[in-house]
């Protein structure tokens, strides 16, 4: 099953509507026959399982973990529940050059014990992270590297909200920045449908609205230069699952648009766009397992840079085995 990924809106029921009904029965037996019934019935929260997202029911209590492990590992930083490509490894060789490739993040639940009560209740939890984005080619490397901080659950009426705090390190740029990154994704009631590696087809689309305000350390040469930046940023993942005989296969296309409005005066504004899609073929179903690792076989395009995760300008294919723990 998908995982954050992403969801239908949240249903809010509060035992005080209950206790406002029997407020307004004007007879004193029965208004406190109203309230011992109050009392007594169970009432079932309506707080958003994380581990549902998407393609899962947002009400009732929230069932027992699927899993028996914190530790997640996948292609890219996201949340513990969110759908994301497996960890990936290549060695090739082309004109001599041997250049390694990949992409592995690891992801580690801390829960949500240190979070107000109305946090809790709204499906927030904390986590922490970090990633690895490599290519040693020597026409195009490519060396980014990232620590998070994070926090994710519900804001408004059913929508994602996501904020962290990245550490993030672009080795070929010579560049260190550590910054705050709020992210809100808005969902409704199209944004996903079916259900993932099934018999029938399945989607998922999802668009998010983010922001960064970064601490910016640029050290080309001898000289270093520092300071602020801030801007703000648009992301697109989109999932498809044919089902039927090829219900392992996943199609995807995720994309990251990030442009600074503001950089002090010895920073250059940052810009940058880029795209990873392909196919994923999966050949294990990882939730019929707690904890299982799924192997897979990727086709991947990337084109463009990000630099909210220190990844340098590429274009490249890519086909590569990989692995995911859930």
């Amino acid at each position: 099953m998908m995982r954050f990924g992403f969801l239908p809106l949240v249903l809010l029921i509060s035992t005080s509507a209950l206790a406002e009904d029997c407020t307004s029965i004007k007879d004193d037996a029965k208004r406190l026959e109203c309230w011992d019934a109050a009392a007594a019935a169970r009432v079932t929260p309506t707080i958003r399982d994380m581990k549902s997202w998407p393609f899962g029911s947002n009400t009732g209590a929230p069932p027992a973990p699927e899993t028996n492990t914190n530790l997640h590992i996948r292609d890219t930083l996201g949340a513990p529940y969110e759908e994301a490509k497996a960890l990936s490894l290549s060695l090739t060789t082309s004109g001599g050059d041997r250049p390694l490739k990949t992409s592995a993040a690891f992801i580690y639940e801390l829960g949500n014990d240190m979070l107000p009560e109305e946090a809790r209740k709204g499906g927030w939890s904390t986590w922490a992270g970090a990633q690895w984005v490599k290519d040693s080619s020597s026409s195009k490397p490519v060396d980014g590297r990232v620590a998070r901080l994070a926090a994710q659950g519900i804001v408004g009426s059913g929508h994602i909200g996501f904020v962290s705090l990245d550490a993030v390190q672009d080795n070929v740029a010579k560049t260190l920045t550590v910054g705050i990154r709020p992210e809100i994704t808005p969902v409704f009631g199209f944004t996903e449908d079916g259900t993932p590696y099934s018999r029938n087809s399945a989607y998922s689309a999802y668009v998010r609205f983010g922001a960064q305000v970064d601490r910016v350390r640029l050290s080309p040469s001898q000289q270093r230069v520092q300071g602020n930046a801030a801007g703000l940023n648009l992301k697109l993942n989109l999932n498809y699952y044919p089902g039927h005989q090829v219900a392992p296969l996943r199609l995807f296309l995720d994309s990251v648009r990030a442009h600074d409005f503001y950089a002090g005066s010895d920073l250059t504004k940052r810009d940058s766009t880029f795209y990873d899609f392909g196919a994923e073929w999966m050949f294990t179903r990882p939730d019929k397992k707690a904890g299982a690792i799924a192997p897979t076989l990727s086709l991947h395009r990337f084109i463009g840079s990000n630099f909210l995760i220190g990844t340098s300008p590429t274009v490249k294919t890519v086909l590569a085995f990989g692995l995911k723990i859930n």
